[in-house]
């Protein structure tokens, strides 16, 4: 019991402080979160680079811990240093994609009103 409420506290803190999760459940030691805004894969993949296994639950924003029932104090210490680096990583996912994709946008748009403004001087001259 003191194991699932270490983690169920730890979560609660990275998702308070990073703005990570909009659920967080658990029955014992297998825990499920749900996140807002970013999707678990992307989370998951960052976690792998911290050397940090999650997997993915049912859906696309939904991640399972299932740490063994004799972990250590100081793995789960360890584990969630891991797990935050991560989140720190991953908490702008949302926004940045958007920026990007504005930035695509604004580059594609410009590019069209070029290719207009020939396709007009084109058809003025004739050529067209």
């Amino acid at each position: 019991m003191e194991k699932t409420i270490k983690f169920n506290k730890e979560l609660n803190r990275i998702s308070e402080k990073y703005n990570l999760f909009k659920d967080i459940r658990s029955a014992g030691l297998w825990i499920c979160c749900d996140f807002k805004k970013i999707k678990s894969v992307n989370f998951i993949n960052e976690c792998y680079k911290q050397r940090l296994i999650l997997v993915q639950a049912s859906g696309d924003k939904t991640i399972r811990l299932a740490p063994s029932l004799i972990i250590e104090d100081q793995e789960i210490t360890e584990g969630f240093k891991r797990f935050e680096k991560a989140a720190k990583k991953r908490k702008d996912d949302t926004p940045a994609m958007l920026k990007k994709s504005m930035a695509q946008l604004k580059k594609s748009m410009a590019q069209l009103m070029k290719d207009d403004k020939v396709a007009m001087k084109l058809k003025k001259d004739g050529a067209m």
